[in-house]
């Protein structure tokens, strides 16, 4: 279903833009990708801001089972399960029917890994292995989840890790606009539910604000064949990153 209200994505210049705030790494959303990005950032600078267009966190992760297949890791290992990011990454070129895209499948199947072990060693995020059964397309047992085998479970812990870090998270931030100068991020316009407007500027801007299924336009553009189909994601997944 389409979405009916006005949706703000814009980029602007800078010019005669009073920025209110400054960070060194500025995060939009706070479903796992951004909070996963913020940990992440958090160990280089502690000057990090998360912004989150809801009032509470999750997006579609919270939506979801919240499981995450990777490959190569100690909670693999500790099962005794021969798993490789080269056996990931033709699982996933086989069930893409070879048209995956190949620099994505790369990073994907080895950093994957990676990531699911450094949320573990570092944050404490604990990992089972979901090895009742085969899910469609992988070869072998990788797919991950929090104990509460739930997205709103894994929103939880990685929010904790989030706050034991002391990283800074606004909710009921929506960004409409990204300010440019010379193909170079400057800064943000936040709306606030009471329409108000707060302008910060960063250093480094990580859009992790996930899809477009909200938005029928966009899905109209880019995948017709779905444009009737009905939508049960998040609502916020209205496609801003792909409009700006």
């Amino acid at each position: 279903m389409a979405n009916k209200r006005k949706i703000i994505a814009e980029i602007q210049s800078p010019d005669e833009i009073n920025f209110e705030y400054h960070v060194q790494v500025l995060i939009v959303g706070a479903g796992a990708c951004g909070l996963t990005a913020a940990l992440a950032a958090n160990d280089n600078t502690n000057d990090i801001l998360v912004l989150e267009r809801d009032s509470i966190l999750g997006g579609s992760t919270a939506l979801s089972s919240g499981f995450v297949p990777a490959a190569q890791t100690k909670s693999q290992f500790s099962l005794g399960i021969n798993d490789s990011a080269e056996i990931f990454s033709k699982d996933i070129s086989n069930k893409a029917g070879k048209k995956q895209n190949k620099s994505l499948t790369s990073i994907v199947s080895v950093k994957c890994g990676e990531v699911l072990d450094w949320l573990g060693e570092k944050h404490g995020i604990e990992w089972q292995i979901l090895d009742n059964f085969l899910y469609p397309g992988h070869s072998v047992h990788r797919m991950h989840a929090v104990p509460e085998k739930t997205g709103v479970g894994l929103i939880n812990r990685l929010q904790t890790a989030v706050t034991d870090a002391d990283i800074a998270v606004s909710t009921n931030s929506l960004v409409d606009t990204i300010f440019m100068s010379d193909d170079i991020v400057k800064g943000v316009r936040v709306q606030r539910p009471n329409n108000k407007h707060e302008f910060i500027s960063c250093d480094n801007l990580i859009l992790a604000c996930n899809g477009y299924g909200a938005n029928n336009e966009l899905v109209r553009k880019h995948i017709p064949e779905m444009c009737d189909a009905l939508y049960f994601g998040h609502a916020g997944n209205e496609g801003h990153a792909v409009l700006w």
